[in-house]
């Protein structure tokens, strides 16, 4: 279960009828739910901007699963210069959004 963007509890299979507003205009091209690690169920941004891998907020991945020894040197959108060192981890994700039921292991980097 997750919260909608229009404050509704909803279900993972409920994702057509909650991802709109009142104008009927849908976000499910751009927000949809994803299931972390097999126990985090989270609202996911789809970015085609980003040319990197997935990022994932670092309360979802457990400490054992960090691989020190491979990150990635990225920089956000509003940190000007500012290069951050970040830690790579594989996760498993899901979503009904991927057209695909199993979970699918990814390479990403945590994030605050």
């Amino acid at each position: 279960m997750f919260e909608s963007n229009n404050g509704h509890e909803c279900y993972v299979n409920d994702v057509d009828e909650c991802m709109s507003d009142e104008s009927g205009v849908r976000d499910t091209d751009i927000f949809f739910p994803v299931i972390v690690n097999e126990t985090h169920t989270v609202v996911g941004l789809r970015d085609t901007g980003n040319m990197s891998m997935l990022i994932v907020d670092e309360s979802l991945v457990p400490k054992t699963e960090i691989n020190y020894d491979e990150s990635v040197l990225c920089s956000g959108a509003f940190d000007g210069q500012t290069k951050h060192r970040r830690p790579a981890a594989i996760v498993k994700v899901r979503s009904p959004h991927f057209g695909y039921t199993g979970n699918v292991l990814a390479l990403s980097y945590r994030t605050r």
